[in-house]
């Protein structure tokens, strides 16, 4: 798997940094710093350092231009270090896109380690005596610690997490001595000390002035303006673009509001199980707007193979088969001609709710009572629960892959839109299949409402019933009725599937051999309450949850957890 981002050690007492691969380096008695830049955006990275200061900043900012136009400067590095020594350890906060960085203050002696609003660009660090060690690759940094003989001990807690939502929360790793920074946060290394501090937070406070028709108008011209500024950004280094599109609704508005607002050069790529809706409906789309179109089958979950390239990368902190069927394209592409993969990441949204309770949106709940949920954080609902534990923490793991090859964002994760549009009160905003994005795209786009949407199997203009409380299109009920006579208790065994797991560990009998003989491994986990748990689920869990498990049990081996 290839490098991407920057690792960095700060007061190097300790001088082995293991076996890192890099593109540059900046070095002297204090610090190493090491470069796996990607060679896209090359304007927008920063990878240099003065007599003050040190910056690394690794991504896309999206309104750079705009930043820098309004503040009359013409250097990126001057103008982020004047807003360092003008607005202090937010100095980032006006950025936008996907981006992480490392500022150190040298005559303070100080060092602040950040992310974007989301934490799209996912960063870790761990501390050891007075050494600092931080990498967008978490492997660097066991590579830094066993160099250094030094342990990675499994953290129970973020074991479970694993084993019942199947991502991490929070600051988790699977290592009790690796951190990461999480959404929102930035973290400070001083006098030999690591504090995290908040600099943002989502608020759904509901505005109740909002009136339906206020609310599409405001989704629509939040989402064009999130769309120019990620597709200018393309254009602005002379990319082309390349847009996820699957059967779902979100990507699918992505390239479609692009293609109306003239960016109409677009290649489409989609990964699905061959005459599903993903294949289907995206071709028809791409057909419709004349766009080059790229499809890869995933048939017999060939994919799920691709164990160790996945974890390398990362480090167990999610079940790995939603990185590895990306990756499964991503290896045969050129990405020569493209910048940014623009997605439909976070369009969906979750079921509203009062408050947000632990197990909301995780794939099992069999081992949570295991997990000290007095130590996590408490969200003030379930909107912001889910956003700060499912989405932020596990949805956006699934991007990790294209760091590699390319940067990667999507209008609905742009952080102003996201604010603004939080404001509509949720009852408008989620109900059902009612939402205001599906009355947003009706009212606007008519025309992207006549393709089928995946996640019902029907149009979102057909006709629906509400059964206690539910509402679905009639198709939606039928097809539910057909699966549960069909299926019965043995759960959905069906190929038709989104992500078919259990179809393809039920059919492919070498596949199925694969992960049961990697399980067998259990034996390298000294943490005894976790080792028990992956046992039981050798013998009694479901296909998901042995996904789940073989992550864990092949990490711990693959990265030397003890």
């Amino acid at each position: 798997m290839k490098s991407f981002g920057f690792t960095a050690m700060i007061n190097r007492d300790l001088y082995n940094e293991g076996n890192i691969n890099y593109s540059s380096f900046i070095k002297n008695k204090n610090i190493a710093c090491y470069a796996h830049f990607l060679e896209k955006f090359t304007d927008d990275k920063i990878f240099k350092e003065n007599d003050s200061y040190l910056l690394l900043l690794d991504g896309v900012v999206l309104n750079k231009k705009q930043l820098m136009t309004t503040a009359k400067v013409s250097d990126w590095f001057s103008y982020l270090t004047m807003q360092y020594e003008e607005k202090g350890n937010t100095f980032f906060d006006e950025l936008r896109g996907s981006f992480c960085g490392l500022l150190v203050d040298k005559p303070k002696r100080c060092s602040i380690l950040f992310t974007d609003h989301i934490g799209s660009k996912f960063i870790y660090y761990t501390r050891q005596d007075n050494t600092f060690a931080c990498s967008t690759m978490i492997a660097n940094l066991y590579k830094f610690r066993h160099a250094n003989h030094l342990k990675c001990t499994l953290s129970e807690q973020g074991a479970i997490m694993l084993l019942t939502y199947g991502f991490m929360l929070e600051n988790y790793t699977l290592c009790e001595e690796v951190k990461k920074v999480q959404p929102g946060c930035y973290v400070i290394f001083e006098n030999g000390q690591i504090t995290e501090h908040r600099y943002c937070m989502l608020d759904n406070t509901p505005d109740y002035s909002i009136t339906l028709s206020d609310a599409i108008d405001l989704y629509d011209q939040e989402f064009r303006r999130a769309v120019a500024l990620e597709f200018e950004k393309d254009k602005e280094y002379g990319y082309r673009h390349m847009v996820a599109l699957s059967g779902g609704l979100d990507c699918r508005m992505t390239s479609w509001v692009a293609h109306e607002m003239g960016y109409t050069d677009q290649l489409n790529i989609t990964f699905s199980q061959t005459d599903y809706w993903d294949e289907i409906v995206s071709k028809q789309i791409a057909t419709y707007l004349k766009h080059e179109w790229l499809f890869k089958a995933l048939d017999n979950g060939l994919w799920l193979y691709n164990l160790d390239n996945v974890l390398e990368i990362t480090g167990g902190n999610v079940l790995y088969y939603g990185q590895a069927h990306g990756m499964s394209l991503y290896k045969y592409l050129n990405f020569e001609d493209f910048g940014i993969l623009h997605s439909g990441q976070l369009g969906g949204g979750q079921e509203k709710g009062e408050s947000f309770s632990y197990g909301d949106g995780a794939y099992s709940t069999k081992y949570l009572h295991l997990l000290d949920i007095k130590q996590l954080e408490k969200y003030p609902n379930k909107e912001i629960g889910m956003y700060y534990c499912r989405y932020f923490n596990g949805t956006m793991q699934g991007q990790i892959p294209v760091y590699a090859y390319l940067e990667t964002t999507a209008p609905f994760i742009d952080w102003d839109a996201l604010s603004r549009i939080s404001k509509v009160p949720i009852s408008m905003r989620y109900a059902g299949i009612d939402t205001l994005q599906n009355k947003w795209i009706i009212a606007k786009y008519p025309k992207a409402a006549d393709f089928v949407w995946e996640s019902i199997k029907s149009k979102i203009t057909e006709p629906t019933i509400t059964i206690a409380g539910r509402t679905r299109t009639i198709r939606q009920c039928r097809e539910a009725i057909k699966n549960k006579l069909h299926f019965g208790k043995n759960g959905n065994c069906s190929k038709m599937h989104m992500n078919p797991i259990e179809y393809y560990l039920q059919t492919n009998f070498e596949l199925r051999d694969f992960i049961n003989d990697k399980l067998l491994d259990v034996d390298c986990i000294e943490n005894k309450t976790v080792r028990d748990i992956v046992i039981e689920i050798m013998t009694k869990g479901s296909y998901m949850e042995k996904i789940q498990a073989v992550t864990l049990v092949r990490t711990i081996r693959l990265l030397g957890i003890e």
